[in-house]
C-alpha cells in the first residue's frame, strides 16, 4: 500500500492521483505498526509528494481557469465589436 501512495503521488493525474496516494499513505501508516510490516517511510514518502504535487494541482488548474474560457470581460458575449 505504501509504494502504490507514492507511485499514485507520483503520476499526479491531475490531482485526483495526489489525494489517492495521500490517502493511501495515511491508511498504510496506521496499518504498518499492527501487521509489523516494513514502508513506513515510504508511506510518509508517499503523503509528502501527495502533498506536494496536489498543492501543485491546484496551482495549475487555477491559473488554467484564470486564462482560459469567460467572456474576456467584453461583456454581453457580442464579440466586443458593437454589434
Amino acid at each position: 500500500m505504501a509504494i502504490w501512495s507514492l507511485v499514485l503521488s507520483i503520476l499526479w493525474l491531475g490531482g485526483l492521483g495526489s489525494l489517492a496516494g495521500i490517502m493511501l499513505g495515511f491508511a498504510a501508516c496506521r496499518k504498518i505498526p499492527h501487521t509489523g510490516e516494513r514502508g513506513y517511510g515510504l508511506a510518509i514518502a508517499g503523503i509528502i509528494v501527495g502533498i506536494v504535487t496536489l498543492i501543485f494541482a491546484i496551482g495549475y488548474w487555477v491559473f488554467f481557469a484564470m486564462h482560459t474560457g469567460g467572456t474576456g470581460g467584453s461583456g454581453g458575449g457580442g464579440g466586443g465589436y458593437g454589434y
